[in-house]
C-alpha cells in the first residue's frame, strides 16, 4: 500500500482479498466498507458476554455435523469492496483461510456507537447474501432481538422480534432452537 491509498488516514482497498491480507498484519481490527477500512472499536462486557454466548448456544448444539460456529475471527465478505467480522456466523461448507463465504447464520450484537450502521446498511449487505437464512441483531442495553428469516434465496426476509427473556430463536436452517435466556446469561442490565 502507498500513500496514495490513504484518505484522510483511512486506507482504501479496491478488493476484499487484498483488504483481507492487509487486515491479517494489523495489530487492530478493521473491516472494510466500500473500499475504506474502518477500525472497529472494542466492545463492552455485555457485548462479550452476549457474543460469547451466542458462540456458545450454537457450538454446541451443532457439534461435529455439517454446520460449524465461527467467532469475530472469522471475515464474511460482503461485496468485492466490504467485509465485515460478525460476532458470530455458521456455515455449512468446509471453510479455509480467513473467510466464511457461504454464512447461513450470523449473530451481531449491536453497540451503541455503531447501532445505526449495524441495524442499517451492515444488516442490508447481510441480507444481499444469498446463502444467508438466518440474520440475529442482539441488543445489549435491554432484552431485544432482531430476527430476520427465510427459508429459501428466492424469498424475502421476514422479521420477528423478540423482546421477553423465555423468547425463543428458530434457526429453522440448521435445526436449532436458542432461549433469549441463552443468549443474556450474566448479562448486567441497568433497567
Amino acid at each position: 500500500m502507498s500513500l496514495a491509498d490513504l484518505h484522510d488516514g483511512a486506507p482504501r482497498f479496491e478488493s476484499a482479498e487484498a483488504f483481507l491480507a492487509w487486515a491479517e498484519r494489523q495489530p487492530e481490527r478493521w473491516e472494510l466498507v466500500d473500499g475504506v477500512a474502518r477500525m472497529m472499536t472494542g466492545g463492552s462486557l455485555n457485548h462479550s458476554r452476549i457474543a460469547g454466548n451466542a458462540y456458545f448456544a450454537l457450538r454446541s448444539r451443532l457439534g461435529r455435523g455439517r454446520y460449524e460456529a465461527f467467532g469475530s475471527d472469522a471475515a464474511v465478505i460482503l461485496g468485492p469492496r466490504r467485509v465485515a467480522f460478525p460476532d458470530v456466523s455458521v456455515s455449512c461448507d468446509a471453510e479455509t483461510g480467513t473467510s466464511v463465504a457461504q454464512p447461513v447464520v450470523i449473530v451481531e450484537v449491536l453497540s451503541p456507537s455503531t447501532e445505526s450502521y449495524d441495524l442499517g446498511h451492515k444488516a442490508a449487505a447481510y441480507r444481499r447474501l444469498p446463502s444467508l437464512r438466518h440474520l440475529v441483531l442482539v441488543h445489549q442495553d435491554r432484552v431485544a432481538v432482531q430476527h430476520f428469516h427465510r427459508e429459501a434465496e428466492d424469498q424475502e426476509f421476514s422479521l420477528t422480534e423478540v423482546n421477553q427473556v423465555d423468547g425463543r430463536l428458530m434457526l429453522t436452517a440448521i435445526a436449532i432452537e436458542v432461549t433469549l435466556l441463552d443468549l443474556y446469561a450474566q448479562v448486567v442490565l441497568t433497567d
